[in-house]
Parts: C-alpha cells; sequence; structure tokens
C-alpha cells in the first residue's frame, strides 16, 4: 500500500508547481493590462485637458483654466483610477488565488478518501486475503503439531 502512494506524491509536486506558474503568469498579464490602461487613460485625460483648454480660448473666455490647473487635475484623477485598478487587480489575483488553493485541498480530500475508502472488489479481495492467511497459519500450526506428537 506504502509503495502505491510513493509515486502519487510525485506527480502532485509538479501539478502544485504549474499552478504557481500560472498564477504567476495570470497576475503578471494583469499588472502588463494595468499599466497599459494607465497609460491610455493618462493620454486620454491630457487630450481632454488640451481640449478643454483650446474650447475655453476659442469661446473668448477671458481667464480659461490653466494648463498646470487641469493638468493637476488629471493627474489626481489618474492616481484614483490608478488606485482602483489597482485594488481590483488585487482582489481578483486574491481570488485567484484562494480557488486554486480550493481546487488544490478539494484533490487532496477526494485522493485522501480514495487511499482510505477500499471499493468493494477490493475490500473482498482484502478478506480473501485474511482468510488464506489464516487457514495457511492453521495448516503450519496442525503440522507443527503433527511432527511433535
Amino acid at each position: 500500500m506504502l509503495i502505491e502512494q510513493q509515486p502519487q506524491h510525485r506527480t502532485e509536486q509538479p501539478q502544485q508547481q504549474q499552478q504557481q506558474q500560472q498564477q504567476l503568469q495570470q497576475h503578471r498579464q494583469q499588472q502588463r493590462l494595468q499599466q497599459q490602461q494607465q497609460h491610455q487613460q493618462q493620454l486620454q485625460q491630457q487630450q481632454h485637458v488640451h481640449a478643454a483648454g483650446y474650447t475655453a480660448a476659442a469661446a473668448g473666455n477671458p481667464n480659461p483654466p490653466s494648463s498646470s490647473c487641469l493638468l493637476g487635475a488629471a493627474a489626481a484623477a489618474a492616481a484614483a483610477v490608478a488606485t482602483t485598478l489597482a485594488a481590483a487587480a488585487t482582489a481578483a489575483a486574491a481570488t485567484a488565488a484562494a480557488a486554486a488553493t480550493v481546487a488544490a485541498a478539494a484533490k487532496a480530500t477526494k485522493k485522501t478518501a480514495a487511499r482510505t475508502t477500499l471499493s468493494p472488489s477490493k475490500q473482498q479481495q482484502q478478506q480473501q486475503q485474511q482468510q488464506q492467511q489464516q487457514q495457511q497459519q492453521q495448516q503450519q500450526q496442525q503440522q507443527g503439531e503433527e511432527q511433535q506428537e
């Protein structure tokens, strides 16, 4: 029984390593995606800032908002968006890690249950083996007693 269990442990380790590598890859992809989104948002906000400045100047506004003021507001908005995205990515990564942990625990539980619970045919085999062993022991005892006599 112990001999059968050892190879299973060897196959579990590469599976865990694969899961960890997949999680790392997913995390890196999420980070790249976040960076791209943040960059695009910053570009869009800068375009809006310039457009707002040009619109105010074209409308003849004597006091159009300064570009530095608009850029500051855009930077603050970008920082808020970046923080929100980072929090969402962290939550997604934590959820993925938790799901992987639950899946690994379920696999381990199944394997443990499979090891501890024998199928009816295996139970029968074990009972037959035990009976045969008992019969052999009884025969050996009888033979030993007969030889002593």
